[in-house]
């Protein structure tokens, strides 16, 4: 195990075989060194970290803030079988690749995505990247993003705590013990990086280290509207059209799967979209920025230009040595290894090409990575050797870092949306939180939701206005539309099979409502991109 300090109030404890981080780009230390079997008691500054086998104390202005132990999940002795069979998954016992047990009572807040309150007492959390349709409640364990950062917030003495391991983790918030916090991993190498001092300084501290969401163009601060799907460039201007008819701002529309030639990303169904370089040049004269869906799935299918240069070159996940498969949206279908810094720059090439059609962003799906033949197995390969059961959690941050570099390709300011991520993601992407429902409790939720993801570092952020899933009523969405008004994201989206949600269907005072709202939202534009 080594130490290095990484600034006068944060330090890393690894093992120096741990793999090399997906987020951490610059790991310069000032100072540290390796630990003994002796205690030993390392200081810079204000802050003195005391070590050894056994535990780990952390002292801050002559104070101790933190201590902790060793620690590993070995099961409980309890048969879960028949609860299992019902269908209620349990997971202790199962994470034994090692961990740490903190002795906290403090408030615990971060961990990214999660559903629930904002304080995190009394629950527990798996990182484990999951695409689940379902309504989204409190107990829910995994979302789409796992970053596997958390705060115990004492004031000034506050301790952020973030463990650099991609596989499935296992966090435990005075849940098992009142006093205690547990996080244990299933396979990989301690890896933790400390930070001390105020909530603002700590996430500082970390978003420095890990990334940072770049400045939005200022268009990505206004009105944007999605539907899956928009079938046809003449139901995107009549959606435009009805906006503007309604007096109702506009500045993006989103396109989902329809517009693809068969759901094969990279391209554009011809009947449905006609001449797109064209119309794309049109809506931006209006003052409507289009951006287009890509998804992680490539259709399997001979002949299709970007199936054949992954089968050629080799750019596709494996499994014993043959490209996987699995189904998606196209059917048959295969993922790009993007793991491997190649397919990153072929597929940046692509997103370059695609970009130059006038299209003003991406939003990046289904890369948790989602299947319909069941989860693919753990011991897919997904670049560089990396077998799903550690590249899971960043497949979706290998995907948008390549969308990223497509961008730079293409001279093009950034604007992504990703929906699965890690710890660093938004260094390339911005996010919504899933597929929420309409229903009164999932706007309840978006709240604590977006505000833990801001404490992770997230700052470019929203959820669905109206819903995703299931039909909203006209005072859901009005009041949704309010209560959304400083999320840097602003998107009212639905699912296929759902009533129409754009506020022009709405009459009376819902219509006003929403208008009203909107209206305020352009105004507070020029704060909100000034706090960005």
């Amino acid at each position: 195990m080594n130490i290095a300090f990484l600034s006068p109030t944060s330090f890393r404890l690894y093992d120096e075989t741990a793999p090399k981080s997906a987020c951490v780009l610059d790991q310069k230390a000032l100072s540290g060194g390796v630990i003994g079997e002796d205690q030993s008691v390392y200081a810079n500054g204000l802050l003195h970290v005391q070590l050894n086998q056994d535990n780990l104390v952390i002292l801050y202005r002559g104070k101790e803030v933190f201590s902790a132990a060793p620690f590993s999940e070995e099961g409980e002795g309890i048969d879960h079988s028949l609860a299992e069979k019902e269908g209620h998954a349990h997971e202790q016992g199962r994470f034994e690749g090692g961990g740490m047990k903190i002795r906290s009572v403090r408030p615990v807040y971060g961990l990214g995505e999660r559903s629930g309150p904002l304080e995190k007492r009394g629950y527990d959390y798996i990182d484990w990247n999951t695409d689940d349709p379902s309504a989204h409640v409190d107990t829910f364990k995994s979302l789409y993003q796992s970053i596997p950062f958390f705060i115990l917030f004492d004031g000034d003495d506050s301790v952020g705590i973030f463990l650099d391991n991609t596989a499935k983790v296992h966090f435990d918030f005075n849940k098992s013990n009142p006093e205690e916090v547990r996080i244990s991993y299933v396979s990989g190498k301690p890896d933790y990086y400390f930070f001390v001092g105020t909530m603002k300084d700590i996430i500082a501290e970390f978003t420095r280290l890990s990334g940072r969401n770049p400045l939005c163009p200022y268009w990505a601060l206004g009105a944007q509207q999605s539907r899956w799907s928009y079938p046809s460039k003449e139901k995107v201007d009549e959606v435009v059209r009805r906006y503007r008819e309604n007096d109702l701002p506009l500045s993006v529309v989103y396109l989902d799967i329809d517009y693809m030639d068969a759901y094969k990303d990279f391209t554009v169904d011809p009947k449905k979209f006609p001449n797109i370089r064209e119309w794309l040049s049109e809506k931006r004269e209006e003052g409507i920025v289009v951006v287009p869906i890509i998804d992680a799935g490539v259709k399997a299918e001979p002949g299709y230009f970007l199936y054949d240069e992954g089968i050629q070159d080799g750019y596709f996940s494996t499994l014993n040595g043959e490209v996987y498969h699995n189904e998606v949206w196209p059917g048959d279908s295969v993922f790009p290894a993007f793991l491997d810094e190649r397919v990153q720059r072929w597929w940046a090439a692509h997103i370059a090409s695609f970009l130059e059609l006038g299209f003003g962003g991406i939003w990046n799906d289904m890369n948790e990575p989602a299947s319909f033949r069941g989860p693919l197995p753990l011991d897919v390969e997904m670049g560089n050797g990396v077998k799903h059961d550690t590249a899971h959690n960043v497949y979706g941050h290998f995907m948008v870092k390549a969308g990223a570099m497509g961008f730079e390709l293409a001279g093009k300011r950034l604007f992504q949306l990703t929906r699965a991520g890690y710890a660093g993601t938004c260094r390339y992407s911005g996010t919504w939180a899933g597929d929420n429902q309409s229903i009164w409790d999932h706007l309840r939720l978006s709240l604590p939701q977006l505000m833990n993801m801001s404490l992770s570092g997230q700052a470019y952020i929203g959820v669905d206005i109206g819903g995703f899933g299931g039909d909203t009523t006209p005072e859901l969405a009005a009041k949704w539309a309010i209560a959304s008004l400083l999320n840097p994201l602003y998107r009212n989206h639905s699912a296929l099979g759902t009533k129409d949600q754009e506020p022009y269907t709405f009459t009376g005072v819902y219509l006003e409502t929403y208008r009203k709202a909107l209206k305020l939202r352009y105004r507070l534009r020029p704060a909100i991109y000034t706090e960005l």
